[in-house]
């Protein structure tokens, strides 16, 4: 287990330096960023990581080694494991709906999405309380299907390579964009996913696009340069008020009219 994680903590670090320096040389979106956002998305992931380190990994690994039955070896273990991880993505599928469609799930998840524009960092900026409460979901969920303890890391590691992929600014080709977003899912299909407005209902696919086709949340809108990013008529506020906003009575939260106007990113 030491080994596994050991290497994941290599694997993801290795990722994220490679993909921010890779969007800093070719970015898809020019924009001027200030340190605040830099502050408020490390910041929140910087509170994250000693949850995973206590809750989220004991309480994985426990829902994996006592589920109360053993899933059988049907055919060759590579099968089980591709399938485990399908089910595994179709799973997070759901989750992330469920987190767009009931309010009091909203509430946290909308911390990810205050970001008004995306990049490598975006991929760790999740609230405290999404990550307990995705962390019990899962847990429900790999504790009844009896999903091994080593598939679910492996997954986890796919899962948050992805993320960081689909969040990067990374300008790619476009023929091999769309070719790949046919299967996977790339920065220009999750950025949609950040647009404001009905968008943001569409593209819940965490590794595979597959699903947002089969349960239609397949979006048409196209990615350009200047789309906004962001939640209608909020702004992004500093990581204190975003640890703090699950909690506060919506309707007072502060739109970005109630502020006098958009955003400045710098």
């Amino acid at each position: 287990m030491t080994q596994f994680l050991a290497a994941k903590s290599i694997i993801l670090i290795g990722t994220f330096m490679a993909l921010f320096f890779a969007e800093t040389i070719y970015p898809k979106v020019r924009r001027r960023l200030g340190p605040d956002r830099y502050i408020s998305n490390i910041g929140l992931w910087a509170f994250t990581v000693p949850l995973s380190a206590l809750v989220v990994i004991p309480l994985t690994a426990f829902a994996a080694t006592q589920a109360f039955w053993t899933q059988p070896v049907l055919l060759a273990p590579s099968i089980n494991l591709l399938l485990n991880l399908i089910l595994l993505d179709l799973f997070l599928y759901w989750s992330h709906r469920a987190f767009h469609e009931f309010d009091i799930l909203w509430r946290f998840h909308a911390v990810h999405h205050l970001d008004q524009t995306l990049d490598t960092t975006s991929a760790v900026r999740f609230h405290f309380g999404e990550v307990f409460i995705s962390a019990l979901l899962r847990a429900a969920f790999v504790f009844v299907m009896a999903i091994p303890l080593t598939t679910v890391i492996i997954f986890e590691v796919l899962v948050l390579i992805s993320a960081m992929f689909q969040h990067s600014n990374l300008r790619l080709p476009k023929n091999f964009e769309e070719g790949l977003r046919k299967l996977i899912v790339t920065p220009s299909h999750h950025w949609v996913h950040h647009h404001p407005g009905p968008d943001t209902q569409k593209h819940y696919g965490t590794i595979s696009t597959v699903w947002d086709r089969l349960f239609g949340t397949w979006s048409q809108t196209k990615r350009d340069e200047n789309m906004p990013i962001g939640i209608d008529d909020h702004q992004d506020v500093p990581i204190a008020d975003l640890l703090i906003r699950p909690f506060k009575d919506q309707s007072k939260l502060m739109s970005a009219d109630d502020m006098g106007g958009e955003n400045d990113l710098s």
